[in-house]
C-alpha cells in the first residue's frame, strides 16, 4: 500500500497492482481474491489512519461496501 499523497490516480491498475498499491480482484468468483482484498482494505482502515471524511479515505471504504454488500447477502441466503 502507499502512504497518503504517494498515489497516482492517474496510474493504471496494472501499474499500481505491479507496486503493490492496490490488490486487483482477477476473477470476481475466487473466495481467495475476494478474502484478499477485503482485508487490504481492513487493514488499510484499521492501520492506515483512516479518518471518517477524508475524501481519499471515504473513497476507499465505499469502494469495498459493494463487495461487503453481496458476501453478506451471499452468506445469509446459504445460513
Amino acid at each position: 500500500m502507499l502512504l497518503a499523497g504517494q498515489h497516482d490516480e492517474e496510474a493504471s491498475l496494472d501499474d499500481l497492482t505491479r507496486r503493490n498499491a492496490v490488490v486487483a480482484v482477477k476473477a470476481p468468483d475466487d473466495l481467495g481474491d475476494l478474502v484478499e482484498v477485503l482485508y487490504q482494505v481492513r487493514c488499510n482502515v484499521f492501520h492506515g489512519e483512516k479518518v471518517p471524511g477524508d475524501a481519499n479515505d471515504d473513497r476507499i471504504v465505499k469502494a469495498a461496501r459493494p463487495l461487503l454488500v453481496e458476501l453478506l447477502r451471499h452468506v445469509l441466503a446459504t445460513a
